[in-house]
């Protein structure tokens, strides 16, 4: 069951945010970008903040005026209307019909041509703001307390840096690909890159495969984007500022994305995922609409089953006691009779974990510290150069003798666990589980790590997606004190404190495929559009044609919920046949409605936990507790080569050292044996 405390702090929030309203500049990105960002700025501006626009004049989504925000008119174009995606899209497809890898290549060289110019056109549009001498006035006395915007362009982050104010970002792409390879760890070894059409479970031709796929492709972005902003940065900034470091200082990246919708991997404290904020309740459909599908369809779907909440808690098991549990045959039994749902388990000791294993059951932990050390050294990447081990009493800024510390002492704690710890239940889990499986597989494949800390206790480091922070979960309000105690603390207080289609300009699509009568969604798979189908569980028919639409189709493919068909070799049969399949294959239905149920399964709303965390920037300034400062480390401090350096060059010294004196002992010693004989 979810405590009611996310809600009603939320709700505390949303009353403060009443009296501390502040004033947003939005700097957006048009087209599709442009949908989800307007559901932000109209949710702001019902919480009484306000909100400015900055506006391109081609803009061909963005209206030049609106109830929900003030406009900055710039008479200076980014060159992204209309047209520009009109003749792209029909590139697009021509060059899929012929597909080989010439038009492949020819594919990738218009993508770069296109995106240069873009990208060029957005610098010039920076460079005719910055020298506009009364609108940069105007924006410095307007008092802005933060900037939001999209970064798939660059512009919003110049101009929150000029400017001097919180950053915050809408995100799903970047300039750089796609957002999580820009601000988090990305291990390719499970981590899929964008377009590769790759899982998280990669064989070793996959691994390759996503290498060379995202060398290629980064490489590509930095080609085509860095000379623009370079030269920008360098002119409006000096020397020492590359763009990339100015874009890894945001406060937040509110990721349009969920753990229903992405693969599982490292993210970072400040990173708040709200995928599917723009969804809601369907509402009715206009009558005509409704004549429609009442007209095409006649469906009636059963309610699916629920199932108890029977919760087993072992709380302090030692591992001594293991055995004479799976030895007891009445309690194991027992046990399995149950049918528990979950085992809740402090991984300090691991009876909870074995127990979990040996009853095939999902497991939650409430950790702070583990069998091998604090709970975050198990689970997520942990980079020494950044991330102090506890004990070292180091922060998260260390010099190089204080990395070499860090780095010493982490090696030590790993001995001592593989010398002392793991042993221990070596024989345990041989004689249960059988020689192939090991404690940490079995610790590390826990469902939930329920963290009791957060982070303005704990430095900010990357983290995972099944780790959820509940620091100080256990306070409360506090309850009047004893008379005694009442009357010794009274005084002052401290200072310290055909027919059966139907053509239309505009359709409610939100609305359309919450009707109980839509059976599928054919989609081109834009961000948007995916996640109102995740949201109501109506299975797609793709047709991916730019962009990242064929990593989103692709997605919810491997998850069973969408019939992907390639637009270059589509033709009426294939395309009836992909419809039919859809339509008449009830797993695809049943997997999307499983999304659905887990992607509804929150305590807060994502658009709510969105519009939290950006009135969170506002009245705080920033939020720099959550941003950790590698990113101004350089590359050999971050991955800690200086050190491995120190530590080879002091083996090698001395090894050398000790090669040097046997080989003057046996020079000696063989000097001396010739004298004796001569």
């Amino acid at each position: 069951m979810c405590s009611p405390w996310p809600s009603i702090i939320f709700v505390l929030a949303v009353i403060l945010s009443d009296v501390l309203a502040g004033n947003v500049l939005v700097f957006p990105h048009d087209g599709s970008h442009w949908v989800n960002m307007r559901v932000l700025v109209e949710e702001l501006h019902s919480k009484g903040h306000n909100v400015t626009i900055v506006r391109p004049s081609d803009s061909w989504y963005i209206s030049d005026t609106s109830p929900f925000y003030h406009v900055i008119a710039l008479d200076k174009a980014w060159g992204t209307d209309e047209e520009f995606y009109r003749q792209y899209i029909a590139e697009v497809i021509v060059i899929k019909r012929r597909w080989n890898a010439w038009t492949q290549l020819s594919l990738d060289v218009k993508m770069s041509q296109r995106f240069s110019e873009f990208h060029r056109k957005v610098c010039e549009m920076m460079v005719h703001i910055f020298e506009n001498k009364e609108l940069m006035f105007s924006l410095k006395i307007a008092k802005y307390d933060m900037v939001l915007t999209d970064p798939s362009n660059g512009g919003g982050v110049m101009l929150a840096h000029y400017l001097g104010l919180p950053l915050v970002f809408n995100a799903r792409w970047t300039i750089h690909g796609e957002a999580h390879f820009a601000i988090a760890p990305s291990p390719l070894s499970y981590v899929p890159f964008p377009v590769s059409e790759l899982t998280d479970e990669m064989t070793f031709i996959q691994r390759v495969k996503n290498m060379v796929v995202y060398t290629i492709r980064s490489n590509l972005y930095t080609l085509i984007v860095g000379p623009h902003y370079s030269k920008l940065c360098k002119d409006y900034f000096g020397l020492n500022v590359d763009y990339f470091s100015l874009f890894q200082a945001a406060d937040l990246w509110l990721m349009r994305v969920d753990f229903v919708f992405e693969f599982p991997r490292p993210t970072m404290p400040n990173v708040i995922y709200m995928g599917g904020f723009q969804c809601k309740p369907a509402k009715p459909l206009p009558q005509h609409l409704e004549d429609f599908v009442q007209i095409i369809w006649r469906y009636k779907g059963d309610r699916p089953a629920t199932l108890g909440n029977n919760t087993l808690l072992i709380n302090e098991k030692m591992c001594k006691f293991m055995e004479y549990i799976f030895e007891n045959k009445d309690l194991m039994q027992s046990l399995r009779d149950a049918k528990y749902d979950l085992i809740l388990t402090d991984p300090v000791f691991p009876g909870g974990v074995m127990l979990a294993h040996y009853l095939n059951l999902p497991f939650v932990f409430n950790v702070r510290w583990t069998s091998h050390g604090e709970g975050h050294f198990s689970i997520a990447p942990s980079p020494l150069s950044y991330v102090p081990l506890p004990g070292t009493e180091l922060s998260d800024e260390m010099s190089f003798f204080e990395r070499l510390l860090n780095i010493l002492f982490y090696g030590f704690t790993e001995f001592q666990i593989t010398q002392y710890l793991t042993p221990h239940y070596a024989g345990l889990l041989e004689k249960y589980f059988g020689p192939d499986v090991d404690y940490f597989s079995l610790f590390q494949a826990a469902d939930l790590w329920l963290m009791r800390v957060d982070f303005v206790f704990e430095f900010p480091r990357p983290t995972m997606p099944n780790v959820i922070y509940m620091g100080g979960f256990q306070c409360k309000p506090a309850k009047p004190l004893p008379q005694h105690l009442e009357d010794f603390h009274k005084g002052n207080r401290p200072a310290t404190l055909g027919n059966n289609t139907l053509l239309v300009d505009w359709m409610p699509q939100n609305d359309l495929l919450g009707h109980p009568k839509i059976k599928a969604f054919i989609a081109h798979g834009g961000t948007n559009g995916v996640q109102e189908a995740i949201y109501h569980g109506v299975p797609i028919i793709g047709l991916p044609l730019i962009f990242d639409q064929h990593d989103n189709l692709f997605k919810i493919k491997i998850r069973g919920g969408a019939k992907i068909i390639d637009i270059a070799t589509m033709n009426e049969d294939t395309f009836l046949h992909g419809i039919q399949e859809v339509l008449h294959e009830p797993s695809y239905r049943m997997n999307m409605q499983r999304l659905s149920r887990l992607h509804r399964d929150q305590p807060i709303k994502p658009l709510d936990l969105a519009l939290f965390w950006i009135e969170f920037v506002m009245r705080h300034k920033g939020a720099a507790h959550l941003r950790t400062e590698s990113y101004k480390m350089p590359w050999y401090s971050y991955h800690s080569v200086d050190v491995i350096v120190f530590l080879a060059g002091v083996v090698l010294l001395i090894l050398g050292t000790f090669a040097a004196i046997i080989k003057c002992l046996c020079s000696r010693l063989c000097l001396r044996t010739k004298n004796k004989h001569d």
